[in-house]
């Protein structure tokens, strides 16, 4: 569902517009200085007719952007954010907006922009090795506005919605990319760069049966969907907003009422309540006792036991805590304890040494410290020795302040009955 949505969403940052601008400069300066090398991108067009089209895309970009700085940013009650939030048709008032550098861009834009992008795109593919881009944030913003002006506004506003924000300086600074600021046939120039912060726009897509209707129109003859997280599968095939006719469901692998068993602890050996909330995770009583707590089930629990935490960050403390205080070595004289790594190119160390331990004659088993949603969590099948039990530490509920969450919170508020959630 996210990876659906993810798809049919997009980001527009200051840095995107002022790149795409490049590459539309680095193609005048290839037309005008290596016209013969340009010939095969040119298809029916002169040099001269080429250079007029983008000249009129580089005014509609200049103008885009001054749309995007006139939007109104204010303090939103439902995150505490100040930004501009919209149903998603908004997004079509802000790029049809008209301005002193340029006109705005509506439908019937569409369909000169984007072949006029291909052609900028082949003129740089072309002339690979006189410029550093190759067109790839025109082809992102082509993208961007067939998606936009594709469905009905009234589709827009009940899928997506619109965010214009300023874009902060782990995000914005020592990204952008340099330009011109000047175009070859007139004075205008960016405005950005003086005028304010750099702001983001965003056109996010809370639905995944928007990719899912885009999948069926490209007439995809099978859509195969698998997964042990599909349940309820009567919700799941009405988000998916397209007809599934054939819907297996299968059962458990074990007999979950012999062979399972799940439980929750609500306090540790020394009495401590164990409330892995953000509020009370750092609290030393607790760590101590969810330490003491691993090593009593360390202790009879055979082979493999699974440690998983809600973030790396939450990890790192709690293992770096028990460390200080001797409970980690504790712990270890039961089972040794492996440690999920950030990098990739240290997972497979990480489980050899883990299965090797396993392994081991005389073996106890060992521990392994994995994170939720981390890279041990997905496509990875923990079998038999390589895992008895897992311990969860709290449960892994997504970042509550986290503006996305809230957002699609809120849609699934307002339009669940129709599907979503």
């Amino acid at each position: 569902e996210k990876s659906c949505e993810q798809a049919a969403s997009f980001e527009l940052r200051s840095t995107d517009l002022a790149a795409a601008m490049t590459e539309i400069d680095d193609a005048f300066s290839l037309l005008d200085e290596e016209p013969e090398t340009c010939e095969e991108a040119l298809g029916d067009l002169t040099v001269e007719q080429l250079m007029g089209h983008m000249n009129l895309l580089k005014r509609n970009l200049l103008n885009l952007e001054d749309s995007i700085l006139t939007e109104r940013l204010v303090k939103d009650t439902t995150t505490e954010k100040v930004m501009t939030k919209a149903p998603g048709s908004h997004i079509l008032t802000i790029f049809s907006r008209s301005g002193s550098k340029g006109e705005g861009i509506t439908s019937k834009d569409v369909k000169r922009i984007v072949p006029i992008v291909r052609k900028v795109v082949s003129v740089l593919t072309y002339s690979r090795d006189s410029t550093s881009s190759g067109g790839q944030n025109l082809d992102k913003l082509a993208s961007l506005l067939t998606t936009l002006f594709t469905p009905d506004p009234s589709e827009l506003d009940k899928n997506y919605q619109v965010l214009v924000y300023e874009e902060s300086e782990e995000n914005g600074a020592g990204r952008g990319t340099k330009r011109k600021a000047v175009d070859f046939f007139s004075d205008q120039t960016s405005t950005s760069a003086g005028e304010g912060k750099p702001r983001t726009l965003a056109l996010w897509c809370f639905s995944c049966s928007v990719a899912m209707k885009q999948l069926e129109k490209l007439g995809v003859h099978s859509l195969i969907i698998t997964s042990g997280t599909l349940s309820p599968i009567e919700g799941t095939l009405e988000s998916f907003g397209v007809p599934f006719p054939v819907v297996l469901e299968n059962k458990h692998v074990i007999d979950a009422q012999k062979q399972l068993w799940g439980g929750v602890l609500s306090s540790g050996p020394g009495g401590t309540v164990l409330d892995a909330s953000f509020g009370q995770r750092d609290q030393p009583a607790y760590v101590r006792d969810l330490g003491r707590v691993l090593q009593l089930l360390a202790g009879f629990v055979p082979d493999g036991l699974l440690l998983a935490f809600h973030s790396y960050s939450q990890k790192e403390q709690v293992l770096r805590s028990w460390r200080e205080s001797g409970i980690y070595d504790q712990i270890g004289s039961q089972k040794p304890i492996f440690d999920e790594p950030r990098n990739n190119h240290e997972l497979q160390h990480t489980m050899e040494g883990y299965n090797r331990a396993l392994g081991a004659k005389s073996s106890n088993g060992a521990i392994l410290a994995a994170v939720c949603r981390g890279k041990l969590s997905e496509g990875i099948d923990f079998t038999d020795r390589q895992c008895r039990m897992v311990v969860m530490v709290g449960i892994p509920y997504p970042n509550r302040s986290d503006l996305r969450v809230i957002l699609k919170q809120n849609f699934l508020d307002s339009n669940g009955k129709e599907g979503d959630g």
